[in-house]
């Protein structure tokens, strides 16, 4: 009965090292100019993924930022200039795998190239406190649309990039590649 077990246990070791290589999220890659890039599945949330590598953030919606955080509302020149660096390892990104199922086959579709980063717009999303004091601005940029699912006209669904800008060093740190969606009525 014993030399039955070991090819069992060898069997369901195996089975747990695959499944947890399948689910594993696309690793960060570094970008000209050092900032890191991290890819998120569509609907995960940026700033739980910052989190995740900055330990607890407050964040402060953009929109209801008091006046010590206007000065930020207006995206610097800074964080184009990140989109624009590292427009090539954003390209590059497998968005197909950062899809809602749904969604594989028409995300395929759009071919994303370097040149879809030269513009867009930049808007401010949020600001955040870490728990050493560190301050950020968190923007967000809208890129190309992809085609929409036969049957669903009203899902529109882009590239969007995030950006995380640290505030004492006045550098985007972080770009967060994703799929955003909206649902139209």
């Amino acid at each position: 009965m014993t030399r039955f077990l070991a090819p069992i246990t060898l069997s369901l070791a195996v089975i747990c090292v695959l499944s947890a290589c399948a689910g594993s999220p696309t690793p960060a890659a570094q970008a000209p100019g050092g900032i890191q890039v991290t890819p998120i599945a569509e609907t995960a949330s940026p700033r739980e993924s910052i989190a995740k590598s900055e330990g607890s953030v407050g964040w402060i919606e953009a929109t209801a930022a008091g006046s010590d955080w206007s000065s930020y509302r207006q995206a610097p020149p800074a964080i184009g200039e990140a989109i624009r660096t590292a427009a090539a390892n954003l390209a590059s990104v497998d968005y197909a795998s950062l899809s809602l199922p749904d969604f594989v086959t028409v995300t395929r579709a759009l071919k994303v190239e370097s040149a879809h980063f030269d513009s867009g717009e930049i808007t401010a999303d949020a600001f955040g406190e870490g728990p050493q004091g560190q301050r950020w601005a968190l923007y967000q940029w809208q890129g190309p649309e992809f085609p929409q699912l036969p049957g669903r006209k009203l899902v529109h669904r882009w590239v969007y990039v995030y950006v995380l800008y640290e505030l004492k060093s006045g550098k985007a740190t972080r770009l967060l590649p994703t799929i955003h969606g909206e649902a139209w009525e």
